[in-house]
């Protein structure tokens, strides 16, 4: 800079002469003088208000000196090459004498020469209010930056009138695109959205467009560059023109892909999942030495604050203040982890919140960004998920590939017996070797968990802390995080014991009812019956037990045990004969006893127990027509816990079946034998006849007429007995081929129901036929203990009306659903009788079944009267009637309806008429028949009043 200028020690008022140094002064706008080498000739009043100078204090000699150091260079490189034409506009930093900085922006003109030097005039405007706004736009434009880099979101602006969009760099690097591979326009992001998700997404954007909604929020889908989709929050919202019309949509695009994911494999907590994708909308405050400097607007709408009222506080004021101290160490500690605490509104409402802070470094400060997220409704959906996960009806775990338990909720410890998930995680370190009973079905459970990842439905039987067994059903899969790292397994598991339970009575049902059929003797039917069971409940140690009354002895007929051998009980009438299967017997009911409870019962005299003490003991009686034929027992020495309360339902559900067939094998056993007794007969009476013939005419007679006999009844007896067996076998089969083939793969078909009721149907045929057959050896039976007056008659004195009745009405079931109506009429009290009152039943089940055969509709009746004489019982029907030419025949043995051998549909031995007749007539009574075809039939018996029979024998 030159200091002594020639043109320095002009006059001022010289150098001014030809301005209108009045108008010049009264400018707002500061204006100035100087020459080219820079010094001031002069500034008006405007500029010397703006410098500080007053009207009577001197200018600074040169320019320069009002400058800032740094511009002094570029002011006089301006001057110098102004020239004789005006220069640009600048911007130029004043050093007021106050010691202030002024930011001007002017320009410079020549205005005349003085002996060949330029004088330059130019004006200068305080552009100071313009500077600091840009600089504050620039801070809160780095701010924002800093805000959005942090919260990781892409930023995206639609002009909805030019269809232009405008896409972060973000925004495109989420779906994998730089920022030149990837069009700023719409088309580019409607033509990435999942097909599925298009329209919804459209839609959102269209009401906010429409004006219904300020603005909108979707998850949806978007092709990545890689060509998978990725899941993506968008948020925005409207701008509106001034007459309300939305010309403007912005907004933020968040990927959601990893929050997505782990919401599948943990869904109960979709709350916090979705919380932790809305990273732009949490609260985001900028901190510096302590205070806070800068929040966004998601911060002002937690908390109730005003941007500026939350400027200058204290984070830990936002918190409750039993929290404040916990977000002070929080923000000391700056470890990027997240802390939960609880935040406060300014209306005094509190709510959890979760912080998390980073610091980094920021225009040469140290600054700290603080992120608070609102998450009472995560922690709401952790209060859910933690009542639904203890509340289940399932059992809910996670365990490790070891086998120790992670998680488990009440109802899985219950499951195994249990008192709480904590025992149970505690108790238990090796699932495989304490749970399952069989360890390979373990190591198979991990097998095709580690092949399939996941296992539906695996059906095992597991060991519960007692040592009892139940059967659970698990569903389990691998639980991995998003690289690929196994984790755990979780799963679920329910208690199908009593499932099972029932499949395996069904089973042992229906394989007793075919091992009747399928054993070739009793002996070979108790094996099989043992095998069954064996298979059900592991009856390791297991027996039958047999009653004779008439031998009074007690016999094992199967006794299959570790340490006691068969024996036989005899004297069983006396009460001093003691005996747990004994006690069965005489209770009627069955056993449950373990070890304690039998050294209890003994000690007080209640129980005998004969052979080795058993560790538990069950005990079921074998009942057969409400008649006690036996027992059956299953124990075991070592573990009292073997056997549950299941166990004995189980062996109490079977033990019908197991005791009708005993009951059929033994009587196929006896018919074999007195088949074989007949021909023995036969063969001996007719080699007497042959040696004797002139003789025994008369006897040859007889023995033609047994031998006659005995071959229709072989021949009767071995139709009627092929005919429902058969029929069981093949229902049986149906039913069994129904089960396996269509009832399995049509649990979810509409069509279970139809298949249900025919395979009930099938059922109860083979109930009706096994009756049938029943019926038929019982008959049989009857008819040879009478004719060979073997049978025991137990007679007794009394009045017949109430067994009338009850048999009148036994019937009711087989009318069920048929037009025909029963009607007893039995008066209150009749004359007493003497006779047994189980052949009256007899008598009366087999008149009305009889009646209730052939009568499909109209009316079947029961009456009873006396006479003089006689106590007389009626059963009368509209069926089909009987020729008069058939009424003797009717009672004759084998007899039946109708040409052939049955009526069809109406079977029958042909023997209960018979029976009715021999029975009648043993006490002095008689059965007569009143029937006409198509006009019903009437049976009367007549029976001695007690009077006549008394005379009778008096007499």
């Amino acid at each position: 800079m030159v200091q002594n200028s020639p043109l320095s020690s002009l006059p001022t008022g010289e150098q001014h002469s030809q301005w209108d140094d009045k108008f010049i002064d009264s400018l707002f706008l500061p204006v100035f003088e100087v020459r080219e080498d820079g010094a001031i000739l002069y500034i008006n009043a405007a500029g010397r208000q703006l410098l500080g100078i007053g009207e009577d204090e001197a200018l600074p000699p040169f320019a320069v000196d009002l400058l800032h150091p740094e511009d002094r260079k570029r002011f006089l490189e301006e001057l110098w090459s102004a020239g004789k034409r005006a220069s640009r506009r600048n911007e130029y930093r004043l050093t007021p004498t106050d010691g202030s900085i002024i930011h001007v922006s002017g320009s410079m003109a020549p205005c005349r020469t003085d002996e060949e030097l330029v004088v330059q005039r130019g004006f200068f405007v305080d552009i100071s209010p313009m500077v600091e706004a840009e600089q504050q736009l620039r801070t809160s434009d780095e701010r924002y930056a800093l805000v959005s880099r942090g919260a990781n979101d892409g930023i995206w602006d639609w002009d909805i009138l030019t269809d232009e969009v405008y896409f972060s760099p973000r925004y495109k690097e989420i779906i994998g695109y730089a920022e030149h591979e990837f069009a700023n326009h719409a088309d580019e992001w409607r033509r990435r959205i999942h097909p599925d998700d298009l329209d919804m997404v459209v839609e959102a954007n269209m009401r906010c467009i429409r004006g219904e909604t300020d603005q909108f929020e979707v998850e949806f889908r978007m092709l990545h560059r890689d060509g998978n989709w990725k899941w993506i929050l968008g948020r925005g919202a409207g701008l509106s023109d001034e007459t309300g019309k939305v010309i403007r949509l912005a907004g933020t695009h968040t990927d959601i892909s990893r929050s997505k994911n782990a919401e599948a494999a943990l869904r109960a907590s979709e709350e916090l999942h979705s919380a932790l994708s809305r990273a732009s909308f949490e609260a985001v405050l900028i901190i510096e030495n302590g205070v806070i400097v800068a929040a966004n607007e998601a911060t002002r709408r937690l908390f109730g604050h005003s941007l500026s009222e939350l400027s200058g506080k204290a984070p830990a004021s936002l918190m409750t203040p039993d929290s404040q101290n916990l977000v002070r160490v929080h923000l000391q500690k700056d470890s990027g982890e997240a802390v939960e605490t609880t935040g406060q509104k300014i209306d005094g409402d509190t709510f959890h919140a979760e912080l998390r802070s980073r610091s980094f470094r920021y225009q040469g400060r140290q600054t700290q960004v603080l992120s608070i997220r609102d998450i009472s409704r995560r922690k709401q959906a952790e209060e859910r998920y933690r009542t639904i996960f203890e509340n289940a009806l399932e059992g809910i775990y996670q365990s490790t590939p070891d086998g120790r338990f992670i998680t488990a909720n009440s109802t899985l410890a219950t499951m195994l017996g249990y008192e709480s998930p904590a025992q149970l995680m505690e108790e238990v370190t090796d699932i495989g070797k304490q749970i399952y009973i069989n360890r390979s079905e373990r190591e198979r459970f991990v097998r095709e968990l580690a092949l399939h990842g996941q296992v539906r439905d695996f059906e095992t039987q597991v060991r519960k802390r007692d040592g009892s067994l139940v059967w659970i059903s698990q569903s389990v899969r691998a639980e991995k995080n998003l690289s690929g790292r196994f984790l755990h397994y979780e799963g679920f598991a329910q208690d199908i014991t009593t499932r099972k339970t029932n499949e395996l009575i069904s089973a042992a049902l229906y394989r007793i009812s075919r091992a009747v059929s399928a054993t070739a003797d009793l002996t070979e039917l108790y094996q099989t019956i043992h095998q069954v069971l064996r298979e059900a409940i592991s009856a390791h140690n297991f027996y039958i037990a047999r009653v004779y009354p008439d031998e009074n002895r007690l016999t094992f007929s199967h006794f299959q045990d570790e340490r006691d051998h068969m024996y036989d009980l005899f004297d069983i009438s006396n009460p001093e004969t003691r005996g747990l299967t004994l006690d069965v017997i005489r209770e009627g009911r069955s056993l449950f006893l373990k070890r304690d409870q039998l050294e209890h019962e003994m000690a007080e005299g209640r129980r005998v127990v004969r052979g080795t003490m058993p560790a538990v003991w069950i005990g079921v009686p074998l009942i057969m027509r409400d008649k006690t034929i036996g027992a059956m027992a299953v124990q075991d020495y070592e573990n009292q816990n073997q056997f549950t309360d299941r166990d004995v339902l189980f062996l109490e559900s079977v033990s019908d079946q197991i005791a009708l067939a005993i009951e059929r094998k033994s009587n196929e056993e006896r018919i074999i034998r007195l088949n074989e007794t007949l021909e023995s007969k036969v063969v001996q009476r007719t080699a007497e006849l042959e040696r004797k013939a002139s003789e025994l005419e008369a006897a040859n007679l007889r023995l033609r007429e047994l031998d006659q006999l005995k071959s229709s009844l072989i021949s009767s007896i071995s139709h009627e007995l092929r005919t429902p067996l058969t029929s069981i076998r093949g229902f049986a089969k149906l039913v069994a081929r129904d089960i396996s083939r269509k009832l399995c793969p049509m649990l979810e078909e509409s069509s279970v129901e139809q298949l249900t009721d025919r395979m009930i149907g099938n059922l109860s045929i083979i109930e009706s036929e096994g009756e049938r057959l029943t019926r038929l050896i019982n008959d049989f039976l009857d008819l040879s203990r009478i004719e060979s007056g073997k049978t025991f008659w137990n007679d007794m004195e009394f009045d017949p009306s109430s067994i009338l009745r009850e048999t009148g009405r036994s019937i009711a079931g087989q009318l069920a659903g048929r037009p025909v109506q029963l009607e007893v009429n039995v008066p209150e009290t009749l004359p007493c009788v003497v006779m047994d009152e189980d052949r009256l039943r007899q008598v009366m089940i087999n008149l009305l079944n009889n009646a209730a055969k052939f009568t499909d509709q109209g009316r079947i009746g029961v009456q009873a009267g006396e006479t003089d004489e006689n106590l007389f019982i009626c059963v009368e029907d509209t069926g089909i009637g009987i020729a008069p030419e058939h009424h003797r025949q009717v009672f004759d043995r084998f007899h039946k309806a109708g040409d052939g051998d049955t009526v069809p549909g109406r079977g029958g031995t042909g023997l209960g008429l018979s029976i009715c007749k021999e029975i009648v007539e043993h006490y002095g009574g008689e059965v007569r028949l009143e029937s006409q075809p198509g006009c019903g039939s009437r049976f009367t018996v007549f029976l001695p009043k007690k009077e006549d029979v008394s005379q009778k024998e008096t007499l």
